[in-house]
């Protein structure tokens, strides 16, 4: 009567062996399986977050080239009727020419945007302080403003362009905005 006692009682011990084991398998099992999601998705997971960050940098100079534009709207609109005029003036010779003083370097719309001859200074072309884009190490970006068609003069929309770089070994990424405004004449 011992002995079957005896046998059911190490029965009972190997059957919770095996179920503990089991359960040790199927955790095993699953940890596994995480850990190999995990490490297939962490590189994705990090180029995503890098393409949000970039796309929230391209925005958010967007957003500062508009400020600009609507600060100094003046300023923008024959700056930049100047400089498409002296352009033009390059390839067609027709036209007349600018004079000497109209085309000293930089010229102002490069000079709102912060380029030319040189030049590489201003938010829209890349000079920021540290704190300003911390997290992104180090991009480079260039912004280009460009007004688009016209209707008889009621309609004007402004394209703008941000070409932004996060390192070295990432391709270059195109953001355009256009913002379209309809003329109102208050009398």
């Amino acid at each position: 009567m011992r002995r079957i006692l005896n046998m059911k009682r190490n029965r009972k011990n190997g059957i919770a062996i095996v179920v503990v084991l089991c359960i040790a398998a199927i955790i095993l099992a699953l940890g596994s399986i995480y850990v190999k999601i995990f490490t297939s998705t962490a590189p994705a997971a990090k180029l995503q977050y890098d393409r949000i960050q970039a796309d929230f940098l391209a925005k958010g100079i967007q957003n500062i080239a508009l400020y600009k534009i609507k600060k100094y709207p003046d300023f923008f609109i024959r700056s930049y009727r100047q400089y498409i005029y002296w352009k033009r003036t390059k390839t067609d010779s027709s036209l007349p020419k600018l004079d000497a003083k109209q085309t000293q370097l930089p010229m102002p719309y490069e000079s709102f945007l912060g380029n030319g001859s040189g030049l590489k200074e201003g938010i829209l072309m890349g000079d920021y302080t540290s704190d300003f884009i911390e997290p992104l190490g180090h991009p480079t970006y260039t912004t280009d403003i460009s007004l688009i068609s016209s209707k008889d003069f009621q309609t004007e929309s402004i394209e703008i362009s941000v070409d932004l770089k996060l390192s070295d070994k990432r391709p270059v990424n195109n953001y355009k905005i256009v913002v379209s405004g309809e003329l109102t004449k208050h009398e």
